[in-house]
C-alpha cells in the first residue's frame, strides 16, 4: 500500500510512472469481518493503479530492456 500512495504521488508531480508489479505485495486486510487474502489485495491495488496512473511490468520484462521497434 506504501507503494500504492507513491506510484500515485508520483503521477500526481507528473511523472511518468512505472511499476515492477511482481516486486510487491500488499499485506491481507480485513474489513467488517470480510477476510482478503494478500494476493487479491495485491490484484486490486495493481489494477487500480493501471488504469491510466502507471505502467504496469514485470521484472523480466523490465530487466530485458526496452524493446526496439
Amino acid at each position: 500500500m506504501c507503494v500504492d500512495a507513491t506510484v500515485r504521488a508520483a503521477a500526481d508531480l507528473g511523472l511518468d510512472a512505472v511499476l515492477l508489479d511482481d516486486a510487491c505485495a500488499a499485506p491481507g486486510l480485513e474489513h467488517r469481518g470480510t477476510r482478503v487474502p494478500a494476493e487479491e489485495v495485491h490484484a486490486a491495488f495493481c489494477g487500480a493503479l493501471s488504469d491510466g496512473i502507471a505502467t504496469l511490468v514485470s521484472t523480466r520484462d523490465f530487466a530485458a530492456g526496452p524493446r526496439s521497434a
